[in-house]
């Protein structure tokens, strides 16, 4: 059977809300500071919110659907094959909290967070993305990048995940 299977039909947004709720779930070892999900209040304008609440931000996430998917890559009138891509972003305040080399220190928990983020929604997490969760394969991803921001550093990961949705309502 072809992959995602065609009796299996989801949702950008049941994909989005299941990338948050792994992340979420993510057992921390490093700093004992459980990563916790952006409310995503008035504009959801994540970065000004972590640069505006800088001591509140400290692992901080926000999982977005980035609105691009582009034509099925299947279709049948009744099925269609979709990608889509999400954007996921981590804060972490430019502080010594991570430990007394700062920067360097931040630089290195931020490393260690994408290495478990990846294993986790990323290619090697497929488990966490089938039945009776919402049925997605990853499909694409780029290495994480650092954002530099005024009072926080950010980690952003782009991940595409296929997935089957029913062209009828």
């Amino acid at each position: 059977m072809p992959w995602p299977a065609l009796g299996q039909v989801t949702t950008a947004a049941a994909i989005r809300d299941r990338i948050a709720t792994v992340i979420e779930a993510l057992s921390v070892v490093q700093l004992k500071t459980p990563f916790r999900r952006y409310l995503n209040e008035g504009k959801g304008d994540f970065l000004a919110w972590a640069e505006d609440e800088p001591a509140s931000a400290f692992r901080r996430f926000q999982v977005r659907h980035t609105g691009v998917t582009g034509p099925p890559l299947v279709s049948n009138t009744d099925y269609e094959a979709l990608q889509a891509t999400f954007s996921i972003v981590v804060a972490y305040p430019q502080t010594a909290r991570t430990g007394r080399h700062q920067a360097l220190d931040r630089d290195d928990l931020m490393d260690r967070d994408f290495i478990q983020i990846d294993n986790a929604v990323g290619m090697n997490g497929r488990g966490n993305f089938s039945p009776p969760s919402p049925d997605a394969c990853w499909r694409a991803g780029e290495r994480a990048t650092r954002v530099i921001g005024q009072a926080c550093d950010f980690l952003q990961i782009n991940y595409t995940y296929e997935y089957v949705r029913s062209s009828i309502a």
